[in-house]
């Protein structure tokens, strides 16, 4: 009897381990089920429209990061120079990454909210159930909008300029070079006799060299 118990236990949890391997198997294969629908209800067109807007995004980032956030003017000549000459290169990378994530997350947003919903927002909603633009099409024209239109008028470009700002000051951008000019001004910097005797005979050497 005591066998026939422990056999029985045995047969019993051999069956539960086979139902709750069962039953995880089954939740993976939804699991993977929902990720090919999702993928499938949208178009081979809308995919590769999607990747050719993610590239046109990621180089209008690169190139519009060096452009400087502060007015230039005479007053500070830290302003002529490119932002990527104003911090070092480790907080210049960090920083232009963030502002690279920032731009591909709103341009990923605005694919998949659709037409629908964007003409909703610039449209009347009466106006709105009747989309302007194809689906297939729809990463095309919100890449063409971002990197195209939006930067060339004023009001709108707002937002992209302050993120860039934003970053720019993540990155000390120009105040570092600020607070180590006025740390050079505020240090008294002196040479020994033997320097500037080293600095004259270098100087006699390259003019000898020129004549």
């Amino acid at each position: 009897m005591p066998c026939n118990r422990s056999a029985q236990t045995a047969l019993s949890s051999l069956r539960l381990i086979n139902a709750q391997t069962g039953n995880a198997h089954i939740d993976k294969l939804k699991y993977k089920g929902c990720h090919i629908r999702f993928f499938e209800s949208y178009s081979l067109e809308f995919w590769l429209g999607l990747l050719i807007g993610i590239i046109a995004t990621g180089l209008y980032s690169f190139d519009s990061f060096r452009k400087p956030s502060e007015l230039e003017s005479p007053e500070r000549p830290e302003t002529k120079f490119p932002p990527n000459e104003l911090t070092s290169e480790g907080e210049y990378l960090k920083s232009f990454i963030m502002y690279f994530l920032g731009l591909e997350i709103v341009y990923v947003l605005f694919c998949f909210l659709g037409p629908e919903v964007v003409s909703g927002g610039i449209l009347n909603p009466a106006e709105s159930n009747s989309s302007v633009v194809d689906k297939d099409t729809f990463p095309l024209w919100v890449a063409l909008v971002m990197i195209g239109i939006l930067p060339r008028i004023p009001i709108l470009s707002f937002m992209e300029e302050s993120w860039r700002k934003l970053m720019h000051r993540r990155a000390m951008i120009p105040k570092g070079v600020q607070r180590i000019a006025r740390e050079l001004r505020g240090t008294n910097i002196s040479f020994d006799a033997d320097f500037r005797q080293k600095v004259r005979e270098k100087k006699r050497t390259v003019c000898s060299a020129c004549h």
